[in-house]
């Protein structure tokens, strides 16, 4: 019977990145909410700001995924790297649109067919204004007006900038919130992979060892176990709601939930002392025969 399949290991390449696919392969599902507005949010920022420091509109290569760096900010080198074949250079708002598309189908990604993802109104339309057509900044000759392009181009920017912004509960900031959302995303995907090559291997050790008896077990694929790690980490970011409570606050720890790895939302618990824990009393016997065998 063959063994159980070594997962791919999340690296961070020699420029401190990790491509959106491999976060995607390491979660084996797609993107949330939240961690959708951040890659919108760190993408568009990044293509601003290099914007500002060129005057070539049309000197950026289709971009086939991103690359986000370990500190949350998304590479340039997303629509810049020549390592690659890649078509001709494509306008900023042709590449706009790719960026769109590819965060779009990052939400989508290992779902089924038949499976409708569903997304906030707000998102949507920050989609549809991402990859809709842009001939209206062309001229009846097809020409693009260099003044007319550089100020429709930093205003569709802008408008999605602040798409962003429009959404967050809590307007102090902003930018801040969506590079921590990406460095989270990150970290997590690198632990993730860690934990699941690392289930792989005790399995296999275990099986060579004859410990393990249950072949269910055995063969338990690691999306099995990728898709029980979202399901605690949803639990941990979400929480359950057992009895009346102040929805938008809620809605507010959620998007700050984000920012956090699990393990550094657990030392968050712990030193902001969330929870109080009832003291334990023990009988004077049992607390007397735990001291001897210690």
């Amino acid at each position: 019977m063959p063994g159980m399949k070594m997962p791919e290991i999340c690296a961070l390449d020699e420029d401190n990145c990790l491509s959106l696919d491999a976060i995607l392969r390491a979660f084996h599902c797609g993107t949330k909410e939240e961690q959708t507005w951040a890659l919108i949010h760190q993408s568009i920022a990044a293509l601003k700001e290099e914007l500002m420091q060129t005057n070539d509109n049309y000197s950026f290569l289709k971009p086939n995924t991103l690359y986000i760096k370990n500190n949350g900010k998304v590479d340039v080198k997303s629509w810049r790297d020549i390592s690659t074949e890649r078509p001709q250079p494509v306008s900023v708002t042709t590449l706009v649109s790719s960026i769109g598309s590819i965060i779009y189908k990052a939400l989508d990604y290992g779902a089924d067919e038949d499976e409708e993802i569903i997304i906030s109104q707000s998102l949507e339309k920050a989609f549809e204004r991402m990859t809709e057509d842009t001939d209206e900044e062309m001229d009846d000759e097809g020409i693009c007006n260099d003044s007319f392009c550089e100020k429709s181009l930093h205003h569709l920017l802008d408008e999605l900038l602040n798409r962003c912004r429009e959404r967050m509960i809590d307007s102090t900031d902003i930018s801040e919130h969506y590079r921590q959302v990406c460095r989270a995303l990150v970290a997590e995907a690198i632990e993730m992979s860690t934990f699941l090559n690392q289930i792989t291997i005790g399995t296999q050790e275990l099986k060579k060892s004859h410990r393990i008896d249950n072949e269910e077990v055995e063969n338990i694929h690691v999306e099995v176990w990728a898709h029980l790690w979202m399901k605690v980490m949803r639990q941990l970011r979400v929480g359950v709601s057992l009895s009346h409570i102040d929805r938008r606050e809620a809605e507010n720890r959620n998007q700050k939930e984000y920012e956090l790895t699990p393990f550094e939302m657990l030392l968050d618990d712990i030193n902001s002392k969330r929870y109080s824990l009832k003291k334990v009393v023990l009988p004077k016997r049992v607390e007397k025969d735990a001291r001897n065998l210690i």
